[in-house]
């Protein structure tokens, strides 16, 4: 009895082992075994036994044959069986697939759109079918003349749900009546020279939008006989919709609905609002290294992203600025940059960092003026005081604290810009204790509607607190040409700057940036 009880145990024994790959006791410590999935993160069996998630990595895995089951929640539990040799490298790929059903809705109204978190929004006729993964969803359905329906419903597995869509006639409203910009300037080239009137509508019915002058005469700008969309929008050039020119000053927008409303907001027609002809370096407008005297207008603001090549070396960088109004003629522009450097071999990265503030108004009809301050500082690099070729300097400004005023004159096509400023740091940027060099430089620029191109030299003393004269010892001279381009119906501007610097030794530098003026 006691033999055929120790027969029974040892053969549970053996047919355990064999589920269980015990029976696979042979290993090797270059014997791998590596489960993925397509979802990381789903959990693996094997032989029964939870090992772990994906990705698994088995080492050393024991040799023969293994089964595998890959599950995770809301997806089918997918199996192999996998042989793995001795010596090998064995990986396994299993791709989940999602337990979903299908929801159909009826009763839809022409052009409906229905809106379910994690799918694309799906437009149908009168009604639709759309597949979706098993348990709860909210789905939004929304049609032009009808008030918004949102519910929840529960998808079961492989089953098909129906959702009647229940819409009600929506009354007509007009709402959200708005201009793009509180000031602008029809100059401008571009989109920088047009305003738009915007606003939404829930139904069919109509609407008349009115411009009403400085002076207050009235002009009919655009009018909708019957509204087919939600949104709705009217485009200005700013000039006087009778004569054609230009009238400045605050003009009212008025927006008459046929359900009886009346809606307004007003805009400022303002020759003053100017944008720099170029691009901007150091975080701030300018012509290369020169300095516009333009100010970024209120309400406006920039982020470009570059590639420069000063001496051959590339270096990504981002700058952004933004403009604001200060009080009447005054406005504010705000920026800031950062490049990296990659430095030399052996050197180390190093990252450049620029911070600037400047004032400008206009002085007279044609002419701007600006004044400024700018620190410009350097981070890492092979040498603890940043004074060898890897530190972050860019290579035609100094770094350190900088102040400095700047004026443009532009006339029709041109403009031209005068910048003098003073600069205390050493190479890191610091203003204690270090350095002391004036700077002057000068542009010349042409604007052909979306194109600008504008010509620069800078010249800047050296160190003035050791007795030195302009252009001897560490004093520089540098000149290069800037242009901008701004790409037609759009707020993109491609800008592109090469440049040469004269001092002790020769350096060659040029930069490519895209960015948006808004």
């Amino acid at each position: 009895m006691k033999t055929r009880g120790l027969f029974f145990y040892c053969a549970l024994f053996l047919l355990t082992s064999v589920n269980h790959g015990i029976a696979y006791a042979q290993t090797d410590d270059e014997t791998t075994l590596t489960v993925r999935s397509d979802i990381a993160g789903a959990e693996v069996f094997i032989n029964g036994a939870l090992a772990g998630k994906t990705p698994l990595v088995v080492s050393p895995a024991k040799i023969g044959l293994w089964k595998i089951a890959v599950a995770m929640n809301g997806y089918y539990t997918e199996e192999r069986t996998v042989r793995v040799e001795k010596g090998k490298e064995t990986e396994v790929l299993i791709a989940l697939r999602r337990i979903t059903g299908m929801l159909k809705i009826e009763n839809l109204p022409p052009k409906a759109v229905v809106s379910i978190q994690g799918i694309p929004p799906r437009s149908g006729g009168e009604e639709t079918l759309i597949q979706l993964p098993e348990g709860p969803h909210t789905v939004l359905i929304r049609a032009f003349g009808y008030a918004d329906v949102q519910t929840d419903v529960k998808i079961t597995r492989e089953k098909e749900t129906l959702l009647k869509a229940e819409m009600q006639p929506a009354a007509f409203e007009a709402t959200g009546f708005k201009a793009s910009k509180k000031s602008f300037n029809p100059g401008n080239p571009g989109n920088l020279g047009i305003a738009a009137f915007s606003f939404s509508v829930s139904a069919p019915g109509s609407a008349a939008l009115t411009l009403e002058s400085p002076g207050g005469e009235r002009f009919e700008l655009a009018r909708w006989d019957e509204f087919g969309g939600w949104d709705q929008e009217a485009v200005w050039d700013g000039l006087n919709p009778r004569t054609g020119s230009l009238e400045e000053g605050v003009w009212t927008a008025i927006l008459s609905a046929s359900d009886g409303s009346e809606s307004r907001t007003q805009i400022e027609v303002d020759s003053a609002v100017s944008y720099p002809a170029s691009g901007f370096s150091a975080g701030m407008s300018a012509a290369g290294p020169v300095a516009s005297g333009t100010a970024l207008p209120a309400e406006s603001k920039t982020m470009q992203f570059e590639l420069s090549a000063p001496a051959g070396r590339i270096q990504p960088g981002a700058t952004a600025a933004l403009g604001w109004r200060v009080g009447s003629p005054w406005t504010l522009e705000t920026g800031a940059q950062a490049v990296l450097n990659p430095g030399e071999p052996g050197e180390g990265p190093s990252v450049r960092a620029a911070f600037s503030v400047k004032g400008g108004r206009p002085v007279l009809k044609d002419l701007r003026g600006a004044f400024y301050l700018r620190h410009m500082m350097g981070f890492g690099g092979s040498d603890d005081d940043g004074t060898d070729g890897g530190h972050a300097g860019e290579i035609f400004l100094r770094n350190g604290l900088a102040a400095g005023c700047a004026a443009d004159w532009s006339k029709g096509l041109f403009a031209l810009t005068a910048d003098l400023s003073g600069t205390k740091g050493d190479a890191r940027g610091n203003p204690m204790e270090s350095p002391f060099t004036l700077s002057f430089g000068a542009a010349a620029a042409v604007r052909i509607k979306l194109f600008s191109a504008a010509f620069w030299l800078r010249g800047e003393t050296g160190n003035l607190e050791n007795g030195a004269s302009a252009f001897t010892g560490d004093g520089t001279a540098s000149f290069g040409l800037t242009n901008r381009l701004l790409l037609p119906g759009t707020n993109l501007a491609i800008n592109g700057t090469i440049g040469r610097m004269i001092g002790a030794t020769r350096i060659d530098s040029i930069s490519a940036s895209f960015g948006f003026l808004f």
